[in-house]
């Protein structure tokens, strides 16, 4: 609702992370939402205009020091709902 708070979705990390890739999903399985951006964030929109509100499926691949400090790949998920 653009107030300041909770308008984006975004990645908040507190360690080295490369090659990054963030797509999410909208409930059809279709890809909505990608970046290879560690900064950037979605905002709520597809193809320009405001997505439906309800739950979306959210995958982040990367890579990140492991426990020997070699590159460890990495994939998480969730789930963010969008309301307004």
């Amino acid at each position: 609702n653009n107030d300041g708070y909770n308008d984006e979705f975004k990645i908040y990390h507190n360690c080295l992370i490369t090659n990054f890739k963030l797509k999410i999903f909208n409930r059809w399985g279709e890809n909505i939402f990608q970046s290879e951006d560690l900064n950037s964030s979605w905002n709520g929109t597809y193809n320009g205009q405001l997505a439906p509100v309800g739950l979306y499926v959210w995958m982040m691949e990367y890579e990140t020091a492991g426990v020997d400090g070699q590159p460890e790949k990495r994939l998480d998920k969730g789930e963010v709902a969008l309301i307004r």
